[in-house]
This record gives C-alpha cells, sequence and structure tokens, in this order.
C-alpha cells in the first residue's frame, strides 16, 4: 500500500525549512488554510525544495503536478491533496 503524507509530515518538513510561520500555535487546520506565499512566505523554489525534503525523507516519489495544482489553489491543504493522489511508493518498486 502507498504511503499517505498528513499534515504532520508537512509540519515537520516546513519546522526543518525554519518556515517562521509554522509554530506550536498552528492549528492543524490552520496550517492546512495557509497559503504558501501569503501566509507562510515560501515562494514557489521552496515549494520544491519541500518535495525535494519528503521525497527524500518518505522514499516516495511525486510527480511535477503536484506542485502544478498550486496554480489554481496555493494552499498547503491543496498540496497535501495533490500529493496523496499523485504520490509514488518507492519502497513497492
Amino acid at each position: 500500500m502507498k504511503k499517505q503524507l498528513t499534515i504532520s509530515d508537512v509540519r515537520q518538513m516546513l519546522y526543518d525549512m525554519a518556515v517562521r510561520a509554522v509554530n506550536n500555535n498552528v492549528s492543524d487546520e490552520e496550517l492546512l488554510a495557509a497559503d504558501f506565499w501569503y501566509d507562510l512566505g515560501m515562494d514557489e523554489q521552496h515549494v520544491l525544495l519541500l518535495c525535494v525534503d519528503l521525497q527524500r525523507v518518505y522514499r516516495i516519489f511525486l510527480p511535477p503536478e503536484v506542485t502544478q495544482a498550486l496554480n489554481a489553489n496555493n494552499t498547503v491543504s491543496t498540496f497535501l491533496e495533490a500529493a496523496n493522489a499523485l504520490l509514488q511508493d518507492l519502497e513497492e518498486e
């Protein structure tokens, strides 16, 4: 079965990336609704680094369509939904 990413996985990567807007006071719901650009202060390069870190740590592959999903809505929720719909577990191969 393919691994599904959780909000906790994304939160940990954002902590590791030192995204200042992510702290212990931010609930899961607030983080899911957060906009990468405006609320988290992340640009496209930082989102790509987030993808790379998630892939490395969890041994998954996230196709480019994951970041393309953010064209319509730049929220963490959209990212997480797209990632889980498209991810491939490298352990299965």
